[in-house]
This record gives C-alpha cells, structure tokens and sequence, in this order.
C-alpha cells in the first residue's frame, strides 16, 4: 500500500529523527527581510524538524513552528527546550488548511514544502498564506526549481530507504 505523502513525513522522521541540520541560506536572506520590514511573529510553514525555526527564534522572532507531523514537532519542541528557547510556539496542522486565525502573522517562511503535493494542494496552500498574513506582511517561499543545485538530488523515496 502507497503512504500518502502527507504521512512520509512523520514516517522518515520516526525513523531517522533529524534529516536535516544545516540553516539554509535562503532563511539568513529570509531574516534580513523579516528584519528589514519589522516582522515580529514568523510562522515556519512546514518546518520539518525545526532547524529554520531554532534559527529564527535565536535571531529574536517570536516563531511560530508549524508542520503536518508530529514527530517532526516533537524534535523541534525538545531542540528548543534543549536551548530555553520560550519564544517557539508549535502547531500541528496540514499546510492546506492552517488552522490560525485570519491577518495574525508579520511574516511566513515556507520552503521546501509548497511543492509537495498536486497543483490544487499548492492552490490551497497559497491561498491560506495569503489568509493568515497579515496586510503587508512578508511571505518568503522558496520553491525548489530543476535549475537548483539540490535538484534531483533526493527523493522521498531516499530518505525512507535511508536507516
């Protein structure tokens, strides 16, 4: 039986715990805009295990670490309770139907993960970018593109082998 893709994630992280470590540098330019346009509160859309979020918590922002699985979370929760980070609030939810309330965000990081999924959940996703930011707040996505360096490089199949 085929795992959605929703549901690799929780998969590869119960597996192999923290894929990925390194802060990319899409997230040092990300901060500087967030920076620049006095973003207070920042939701990592999609944040995985939490390195972009232990980064902009470190950095002063009041985070917002949200992802679609909860084993992903609670790496990042147990990251940043290692470091006394109090300024991280975490949030389980599908990137498609976020469940916060409408204009509560200065600022979204969402990379990698806007991808995932078929054009209508893209669709979807933009759409609730767009509802819970606040007017003339930033949204930093980064969409992976087959110009990109890390193009083909990995594939979700990859890391489930992985172990």
């Amino acid at each position: 039986m085929e795992i959605k893709w929703e549901q690799q994630w929780d998969k590869i992280y119960k597996e192999q715990g923290e894929v990925q470590s390194d802060v990319l540098p899409t997230v040092k330019v990300a901060m500087d805009i967030f920076k620049k346009n006095n973003c207070k509160s920042v939701m990592d859309l999609g944040c995985g295990t939490g390195r972009h979020s232990i980064y902009l918590a470190n950095q002063g922002f009041k985070v917002y670490a949200t992802d679609i699985s909860e084993t992903g979370l609670e790496i990042t929760k147990s990251k940043a309770e290692k470091l006394n980070l109090n300024n991280i609030e975490f949030k389980q939810h599908d990137m498609r139907n976020i469940s916060f309330d409408n204009n509560l965000f200065d600022g979204i990081l969402c990379l990698w993960t806007t991808g995932h999924g078929t054009l209508e959940d893209s669709r979807k996703n933009v759409n609730e970018i767009y509802r819970v930011l606040k007017p003339n707040g930033v949204v930093v996505i980064d969409y992976v593109s087959i110009d990109d360096k890390n193009y083909g490089k990995y594939k979700l199949d990859d890391f489930l082998k992985r172990g």
